[in-house]
């Protein structure tokens, strides 16, 4: 497990809602503006801004991509490992760029 994946898991990380909580962001919101709140299972099952990484993803797993599966698909093998990890990391290294700027 690493930095990136421990924000996924924990939802504490690069999220409008968790910054928000923690009195560093104004709005709980989406830096990309498609919700309202924006924390975990937003940025990596919803949000419009990763769907084309969010498709790749999908395509090269074995299993259903949900919230609920994340464990799951983590531990079935370590091509999903590798995968996950890397869409993560790609996905929050960027977040983090947008929300720093």
């Amino acid at each position: 497990v690493n930095y990136y994946l421990t924000q996924l898991l924990s939802g504490h990380g690069y999220f409008g809602e968790y910054l928000h909580q923690r009195g560093l962001r104004q709005q709980p919101s989406c830096v990309y503006g498609d919700a309202d709140i924006d924390d975990a299972e937003h940025t990596f099952f919803s949000c419009t801004q990763w769907q084309a990484e969010r498709e790749l993803l999908k395509s090269q797993i074995d299993g259903i991509w949900r919230p609920q599966n994340v464990a799951k698909l983590l531990v079935r093998n370590e091509q999903n490992w590798t995968f996950i990890m890397r869409h993560v990391e790609k996905i929050l290294r960027r977040k983090k760029r947008r929300l720093d700027a």
